[in-house]
């Protein structure tokens, strides 16, 4: 974004991220935040631990059949 544009690409940003998959955001952000501190492997397991609750949320289904009906998806955070 341009100077003059920056405030509005900040709040399109934002809007994004509060109506996104917020089970996956919290995620990543555990992630980085804890996979720092581990061991490689114990990273690995945080990760793998993560990605199987996120595929048994119904935020996983949504976002699958949204993608499936090409539509945008509608996620609830559960």
């Amino acid at each position: 974004y341009d100077a003059d544009d920056a405030q509005s690409g900040v709040r399109e940003y934002a809007e994004r991220l509060a109506t996104g998959p917020g089970l996956a955001i919290a995620a990543i952000k555990r992630c980085v935040h804890e996979g720092g501190e581990l061991a490689l492997a114990n990273g690995l397991a945080l990760e793998a631990e993560l990605m199987e609750q996120l595929f048994r949320s119904q935020d996983a289904s949504e976002g699958l059949h949204a993608f499936v009906q090409k539509r945008k998806a509608e996620f609830v955070g559960a």
